[in-house]
């Protein structure tokens, strides 16, 4: 059973109700999305949970991804490679531990975005049977 605050995030979320005249802090203790993750994903014109935990993984919104993950977003190997690709290493820290295992994925879009931080913390979490089979393809891609 969800909590009445859980319903109401949830409402507030797919009746797009505005509530970007609060302070940040008013709308973040509520656990709320960010306002620049909301703001993109009314400009792209999607509302499920999955794009918002998609979008928060991009823009580096890391309490709006937890936001959307209590929401029932599920998408965390996507949103670990898109966190990958935008540098953001502690939403990718974090999708690790909610059970992401897209490495590979994840580790070519660090190398595409340049970010070598996050590909090394990546390289570390690959099983060394796909290691260096797939390290190859990502220096190709980079």
């Amino acid at each position: 059973m969800h909590s009445l605050q859980h319903h109401a995030r949830i409402t507030i979320y797919k009746n797009r109700l505005d509530y970007f005249h609060l302070p940040p802090s008013v709308y973040l203790s509520l656990g709320l999305p960010e306002q620049k993750v909301l703001e993109a994903l009314r400009l792209h014109n999607v509302t499920n949970l999955d794009s918002g935990l998609l979008m928060s993984a991009e823009l580096g919104c890391l309490n709006s991804l937890m936001v959307f993950k209590s929401m029932g977003a599920t998408s965390f190997g996507m949103a670990m490679g898109r966190a990958a690709r935008y540098g953001h290493i502690d939403i990718v820290k974090q999708c690790k531990e909610w059970g992401a295992t897209y490495y590979h994925s994840a580790i070519s879009s660090a190398a595409h975005g340049g970010h070598i931080e996050v590909f090394k913390l990546l390289i570390i979490w690959m099983p060394p049977l796909y290691l260096r089979r797939h390290l190859w393809r990502c220096w190709e891609d980079a």
